[in-house]
């Protein structure tokens, strides 16, 4: 790095907030997301047994179009099911960050980065299998490219926290040690 170069140590990405703020909004924000999300399909999943009994009941004339039927709501189900474990594993996520940040943890921190990662590399990957069986849309597809640059935002400035906590829980400990001699 050349000198006079600013390092992501001290960049700070949010435009609006110092790092730290930053973050309990990030935080903040996941936990209002997910929660509303983890109801939403937590509301639906009560709604799929009832179509799949009055489906059941219904008469079709066709019997491949019956078995074609009950299998999309069953894969309804199942992806319901996903989303509402997703959906409280980022809960989770959102309150790991929240409480890292307040006792400036570089392992709490760590953790939602680790995390949030591979949420994201799921979230890419169920992107992928969307568009190779065709049922993508234009709706999903903002909602999948959202996400993504939300989520390596929310990382970028995860990152550049995580840089900071570290250098001063490294001042702490230099600072701890030269005063206990």
């Amino acid at each position: 790095m050349t000198p006079g170069t600013p390092s992501i140590s001290t960049v700070n990405p949010c435009c609006c907030f110092n790092l730290k703020s930053g973050a309990v909004l990030i935080g903040i924000l996941e936990l209002v997301v997910w929660s509303v999300a983890l109801t939403l399909s937590t509301l639906y999943l009560q709604t799929v047994p009832g179509l799949i009994t009055e489906y059941k009941n219904a008469e079709i004339s066709n019997e491949l179009e019956s078995k074609e039927a009950m299998n999309a709501l069953y894969s309804v189900y199942v992806v319901l099911i996903l989303c509402i474990t997703l959906s409280f594993v980022r809960l989770i996520n959102g309150t790991i960050l929240l409480f890292g940040v307040q006792r400036n943890s570089v392992r709490l921190v760590k953790t939602w980065l680790c995390l949030k990662v591979s949420i994201l590399v799921l979230t890419i990957g169920s992107f992928v299998v969307a568009l190779a069986h065709g049922t993508a849309n234009l709706a999903t597809d903002i909602f999948y490219g959202i996400n993504f640059l939300a989520s390596l935002y929310f990382i970028f400035v995860i990152l550049a926290l995580l840089k900071k906590l570290k250098v001063e829980n490294q001042k702490r400990f230099i600072r701890s040690t030269y005063f206990s001699h």
